[in-house]
């Protein structure tokens, strides 16, 4: 496989780097892949080093589709960077690659080779004279893989080109950096040693194919890739101490037989509790026998072996337990971490062994009382080794629960090294306090694991111990990943203890990015599962409360809030109802009051003590000399639309703020908004207008039945309009008004029916319309109801003073269905009982012959 064939030229694909973001959070495995196979063009960005980002994602979301054939598009993606970049972009990528990429890359060995192939591929190019320092520490980032055959053929490709210092110079860090496991080293020092050919021929030469430019490696080229590593390891400390550990191992002279092997570790475990203890006993006093015969290297090379032929299994034996106790309590402080290192590289399933019995350590005291697995405790008459460890007497299982300093020190190993599902199933099954231990040494060294290592974490603890910065990046991976830690969080009420406290100890821009991401994460349809409640219930009163307080951050978030509005954290009224179709939403600002934002900040604001605090800092944020970013008209108008549920000084407020509108607009609130007290918001709108006549509020409202009803009747064929007769109305001029009480249920009832109306097959206009000719009718049938007001009669008589008022309102009821009509049908006979009882108006003949008018 040359570099030709790993390149076929194919037809490009098409993805942008942000479509790869959003690939990697779709939980739907058969759709990424889909969408792989199907797009047409690659959308690279345009900047080099931003290539090498997109190839990463990509690699990726490659690795996220499991078993699915993706060289082709691998090969389409790789191909089109060539073509813009040249070879020589492939000596870079590597450099580039993440850690998650890494990780994945282990367990994905086709895609790695493949990856391996193309810069091993470059020998044969001028690129390496070139490039040659860049193309070697380049193709040394595989060693991250900790693949004994990748490292083998990375030293024999070293050999050949007489760069052994810049192999052993990476390999070296690596093994400090925990990259690469001295266990992988001696075995890397073994397959050299026995010249194993053949093996590393099928392990990466027969992947590779003609991708090489020279046949496999011999076994003479082994044989002088083993002396020369014999001679330049001793000058490097790292290497040196493996490797001398794997001479003492092979100068000791053992056989095949394992010494840390016997009949009774490797028997089934017995199922009676009892006698499972006795027998995990005996394993543990064994093992510490022979870890005192045995010098520690052999011990160590000893258990490596035993692992790797030993496991993963579904054989459940005594030695697992014994392993898992002897692994994650450590004794002798050299175990735990070769354990996780030896394992590393399987495949991990939580039901094998031995990773059922590490998970059943993790379990609380009443689980394992009654998990006949997990009795490991007991352990007695220990004897001092020669190594000078001295083992308790009677230790028992519920002793090691209460103590999390091993297992705090065993999941952090595990995060480290990246384990990430091995990780996250211990945590499933432990105790709070063990949780929140790891949390707090998670939440200094965020940059040292991957993000998947704090999906279990304790969200309190976390989030109280991280700066700034480190949330910042905690977030900022968190928008490329599945996880949903902070999410799920606060997607439960009873948060508020925590907002509260974050409130007092965290900075303004600490906050501003985790409500920020919230806020983002909730609204965003790949969480719509989140309701919008996570505002309300857990950050809306304690920021509140800590402004009527003083407190200096919460007052910059409320500052901030109330400029942008709260809408964008409490989200929008429920109503599915829209009006933007309507060409009478293009000359009104119909607004939506109830279920807002505002509405859920008027109702707290009700129930704290020092609301004249919140309300200056309210008005000083919207005060036009103080901000640069004044309310919108929105915003003014919904809280003239929440004035009846409002405190008096915001009431103050909202009358300083209404000189940012018109009559027209704040009559647009009254007459079409879903305010539940329209003639309350009447009352508060004739207060702030005193100084204007009544004539603009009058003809607001006669020019707004006008253009709804227009706008209705031309949606509505003229066959299925009616005629007004006239007999009906003269039967019905002794109307009595209706109580208020009843009035609001009926009105309620009405409105309710025509949200509720889904069956409806008229044109999709009439739907809206009518519910905006419902409000319209609500507030004038509160109007002509209530004689008591002097403002609402003197309005009262002026409407029907105005012959217009009389055609709009004819008009209305030609084109309204139920349970409409029955509104129209009583206002109409509450108008002319007006203007039968005023003097010097309109009579009542002209007004009926507006209303009976036809066309």
């Amino acid at each position: 496989m040359d570099l030709n064939s790993l390149l076929n030229h194919q037809k490009e694909s098409s993805l942008t780097l942000s479509d790869l973001y959003q690939l990697l959070q779709d939980p739907d495995v058969t759709k990424r892949a889909e969408r792989i196979r199907t797009t047409t063009t690659f959308d690279y960005p345009h900047a080099r080093h931003e290539t090498f980002e997109y190839f990463d994602v990509f690699i990726r979301v490659l690795l996220s589709l499991g078993p699915v054939d993706v060289i082709d598009s691998f090969r389409r993606c790789v191909n089109g960077l060539l073509q813009r970049h040249g070879v020589v972009w492939l000596v870079h990528f590597p450099r580039h690659f993440s850690i998650e990429t890494w990780t994945q890359l282990v367990h994905h060995p086709t895609l790695l080779i493949y990856l391996y192939g193309l810069v091993l591929a470059l020998v044969q190019n001028d690129i390496v004279l070139k490039e040659g320092d860049a193309w070697i520490c380049g193709v040394l980032e595989f060693l991250r893989i900790n693949s004994v055959a990748i490292v083998v053929h990375l030293w024999l490709t070293c050999c050949e080109l007489d760069r052994h210092s810049f192999f052993l110079d990476r390999l070296e860090e690596a093994l400090q950096g925990g990259f690469v496991t001295a266990a992988t080293v001696r075995e890397v020092w073994v397959v050299l040693k026995n010249r194993r050919d053949g093996w590393l021929a099928s392990q990466v030469d027969h992947l590779l194919g003609t991708a090489l430019t020279r046949p496999p490696f011999s076994r003479d080229e082994l044989t002088l890739a083993y002396l020369d590593l014999k001679q330049w390891s001793n000058h490097y400390v790292h290497i040196h101490r493996a490797l001398r550990s794997q001479q003492l191992i092979e100068n000791s002279g053992d056989g095949d037989k394992n010494p840390l092997l016997n009949d009774s570790l490797l028997s089934t475990l017995p199922t009676d509790p009892l006698e499972q203890t006795e027998a995990v006993r005996q394993g543990t006093l064994f093992w510490v026998q022979q870890f005192g015969q045995l010098s520690p290297d052999q011990f160590d090379h000893h258990l490596c072996r035993l692992i790797q032929h030993t496991y993963p299994s579904h054989t459940r034996r005594v030695l697992d337990l014994v392993l898992a106790d002897w692994t994650v309590r450590d004794r002798f402080e050299r175990h735990g971490q070769l354990v996780i290192d030896a394992l590393y590289g399987t495949t991990y399933d939580a039901r094998t062994t031995p990773y059922d019995a590490f998970i059943q350590l993790f379990q609380g005291k009443q689980q394992q009382e009654s998990d006949s697995h997990n009795s490991i405790n007991h352990f007695a008459a220990y004897k001092q080794t020669r190594s000078g460890a001295l083992l308790s007497n009677h230790l028992d299982t519920g002793e090691f629960i209460e103590n999390n300093d091993s297992r705090v020190l065993f999941l952090q190993r595990l995060a480290r090294r990246r384990h990430d599902s091995w990780l996250h199933d211990c945590l499933e099954h432990a105790r709070p306090s063990l949780i929140r231990a790891y949390t707090v040494w998670l939440a200094q060294h965020l940059n040292l694991v991957s993000l998947t290592a704090t999906t279990k974490a304790d969200v309190p603890t976390l989030l109280t111990l991280l700066s700034d910065t480190s949330l910042e990046q905690l977030l900022h991976s968190s928008t490329s990943t599945k996880n949903t830690l902070l999410v799920d969080y606060f997607d439960q009420p009873s948060r508020s203890g925590l907002v509260r406290a974050l409130l007092q100890t965290k900075s303004t821009r600490y906050m501003d990015l985790l409500m920020t991401y919230l806020r983002t994460h909730f609204t965003s349809t790949t969480t719509s599962q989140h309701n919008n409640a996570w505002f309300e219930q857990n950050f809306l009163a304690p920021i509140v409360e800590g402004v009527a307080m003083g407190a200096e951050v919460a007052t910059a978030i409320f500052s901030q809030i109330i400029s942008i509005g709260f809408d964008s954290y409490l989200g929008q009224s429920t109503t599915t109802t829209t009006f933007d179709m309507l060409q009478v939403a293009r000359q009104h600002e119909i607004v939506t009051v109830r279920q807002t934002g505002l509405a859920r900040l008027f109702q707290t604001l009700v129930k704290i003590k020092n609301d004249t605090s919140v309300v200056d800092v309210w008005r000083k944020t919207w005060h036009p000399t103080t901000t640069t970013q004044p309310p919108s008209l929105r915003m003014v108008l919904q809280c003239v639309g929440l004035v009846d549920q409002a405190p008096a000084m915001v009431k103050r407020m909202v009358a300083d703020v209404c000189d940012m509108t018109t009559v027209e607009r704040l009559m647009d609130v009254v007459l079409l908004s879903d305010t539940m007290e329209p003639d309350t918001v009447f009352d508060f709108v004739l207060e702030v207008v005193a100084d204007t006549t009544t004539d603009e509020v009058r003809w607001a409202i006669v020019n707004t039945m006008i253009e709804v009803g227009q706008e209705l009747a031309l949606n509505k064929p003229k066959e299925e309009q009616r005629t007004m007769v006239p007999s009906t109305i003269e039967a019905n001029l002794n109307v009595t008004r209706m109580g208020r009480s009843k009035l609001v249920a009926k009105m309620r009832l009405h409105e309710q029916q025509l949200l509720a109306r889904q069956d409806d097959d008229s044109p999709a206009p009439q739907k809206p319309l009518s519910i905006l000719i419902q409000r319209l009718f609500h507030f004038l049938l509160r109007l002509f109801h209530n004689e008591e007001v002097a403002t609402h009669e003197a309005m009262q008589l002026e409407l029907v003073a105005m012959p217009l008022y009389f055609v709009a309102l004819g008009q209305i009821w030609r084109v309204v269905k139920e349970p409409l009509i029955e509104d129209v049908q009583a206002l109409i006979e509450l108008s002319l009982r007006a203007c039968m009882t005023a003097k010097g108006h309109l009579p009542i003949e002209m007004a009926q012959k507006l209303l009976f008018k036809t066309e």
